[in-house]
């Protein structure tokens, strides 16, 4: 681009330098003399741009696509499905900001002074409306859905990393092989944990993608289909039905009764369908619990039919959802004191910090700072630091959620480039699919790292993020539903791996909060 401004005022000037009578009179003005070629020079103002990029996820560490990112210059772009967006810059002193219907974006306004290219612009896209349903990309293994193996008759659904429709990994529903001779009596299904619709909400809606196969025919709706009988979650066989399908159900959480279906086909797009975003109002009801069932069910007879599902996504605005009996469950959140907060031992161990913060004065820093020296060069390092709840999540909590301000930092290699990153990524969960003790061993590559351990802090539970690593100029909001740890005594664990080449990784932790509520 540079090249081509350059070859343009060259040019202009040369055409100028002999290109005689320029600036001649107008028609009825004395002549002026003519004193040969004229030189003409354009005045060309040339700004200077920079490539300014990020990833914008949600509070859950998804990526949220159709963000607006804008610059006070002007220059603006829009994120894709992975939540990646890239733009040209003007150089110097600049306010970048991020927008999109229904969420809060945090920062606000992000300032930075742009003198080369910045790949690390992200925000956080907070939902303006509740959203109780975690994992929902299924990123997480074994994090918070459960896949129902009563009736699937040896089809369980599972993680799978062979489709995703953002991140690497979905969740597989159905027979998986299409050979008449599997054919079944199958009910394949996921099921979330509870949650509420309150009688005041305004709005309630799932949203989800789902990717169907079937050799049977085609049904793309619910009047398509023959009349189903018995389809009751509490059945204590499968149900039977003349012909396959998938579906998406609300169900009452105290009964495990059907409340209704919110879709029921039979398709063979073989490509990822957007459901749109379907209205559960009618489901509303303060007193009652509710769960999100989806998945597909095989009569056993002419065809096989399966499908993955992908970004299951609830938003509940309402007027008011309030919970009673909160307490949170971490001593000195905030860092300000060097309490509650137990270190590793490590070469390069956690440290209390005041170089940056979400809340004056302190924060904790796990890892090596971008521009230190690292003193295990060459070597492979972690540095952890942990903390077990002060009791147990109340058995019958109806709220538990990890709450927690995040400021990763790296010079690393990987650091700028997503795609190795999302490769990285993938790497990672096909080792933790792969065992059931995958999830303890650590990459030995420089990342970034949150998970919940048991009281002992020994093994771990749920593995809520490992970056590998992200580079950010903002701090990052994350939030976690813990309710399917009720009941147990945890520990909350963060840390920052190094290998020690290509430069360093850190992650600054600060006010994290594990806010659980019982009746």
């Amino acid at each position: 681009m540079k090249k081509l401004i350059y070859l343009i005022v060259i040019s202009s000037f040369v055409v100028a330098l002999f290109t005689p009578g320029i600036g001649a009179a107008q028609e009825g003005a004395p002549a002026l003399p003519d004193d040969g070629p004229k030189v003409f020079i354009p005045l060309v103002l040339l700004q200077k741009t920079h490539t300014l990029s990020g990833q914008i996820k949600d509070m859950y560490d998804m990526p949220v696509a159709g963000v607006t990112v804008q610059s006070d210059n002007g220059q603006s772009a829009v994120t894709d499905k992975n939540g990646i967006y890239s733009m040209q810059v003007v150089e110097g002193q600049r306010h970048i900001s991020a927008s999109k219907d229904g969420y809060d974006l945090q920062p606000a306004v992000s300032n930075i002074f742009l003198n080369q290219d910045a790949n690390n612009m992200s925000f956080t896209a907070v939902s303006a409306c509740s959203a109780p349903i975690p994992n929902p990309g299924f990123e997480i293994p074994a994090y918070y859905w459960n896949p129902i193996s009563g009736n699937a008759n040896g089809a369980t659904p599972f993680y799978s990393t062979a489709k995703a429709n953002t991140g690497t990994v979905s969740g597989f529903t159905g027979i998986q092989n299409s050979l008449p001779s599997t054919n079944r009596v199958s009910w394949s299904r996921w099921r979330s944990h509870e949650f509420v619709i309150p009688s005041d909400a305004s709005s309630a809606t799932v949203q989800m993608f789902y990717w169907p196969y079937t050799s049977e025919s085609v049904a793309t709706s619910i009047s398509q289909l023959p009349k189903q009988v018995g389809f009751d979650t509490a059945a204590p066989d499968a149900p039977t039905f003349i012909g396959d399908f998938q579906y998406i159900a609300l169900i009452d959480a105290n009964t495990d009764f059907i409340l209704g279906y919110l879709l029921q086909v039979r398709r063979n797009d073989q490509a990822w369908v957007d459901t749109g975003a379907i209205s559960m109002l009618a489901f509303a009801n303060t007193n009652r619990k509710v769960k999100l069932e989806f998945g597909t069910y095989n009569d056993g007879l002419v065809g096989v039919t399966n499908a993955y599902f992908d970004d299951v996504v609830v938003n509940v605005c309402a007027a008011s959802i309030t919970y009673t009996g909160c307490q949170n469950l971490l001593g000195n959140p905030d860092f300000e004191a060097a309490t509650n907060w137990n270190i590793s031992v490590a070469n390069i161990p956690s440290a209390y910090t005041t170089q940056y913060y979400y809340s004056p004065v302190q924060s904790m820093l796990s890892g090596i700072p971008v521009g230190a020296i690292n003193p295990f060069p060459h070597q492979f390092t972690t540095s952890e630091f942990w903390q077990p709840t002060t009791v147990a999540i109340p058995s019958n909590a109806n709220y538990a959620r990890l709450k927690v301000r995040l400021l990763p930092r790296s010079s690393d290699l990987w650091g700028y480039h997503l795609a190795e990153q999302a490769a990285l990524t993938q790497q990672s969960l096909q080792s933790q699919l792969s065992g059931p003790n995958a999830v303890n061993a650590p990459d030995a590559v420089e990342s970034q790292y949150l998970h919940i351990r048991d009281a002992a802090n020994t093994v771990t539970l749920a593995q809520l993020i490992k970056w590998f690593p992200v580079d950010s100029y903002n701090w990052l909001y994350r939030e976690y539903d813990l309710l399917p740890f009720r009941g147990q005594t945890i520990s909350i664990l963060f840390g920052a791996a190094n290998d020690g080449w290509d430069g360093n990784t850190a992650l600054y932790v600060d006010d994290v909060f594990l806010e659980a509520c019982a009746p």
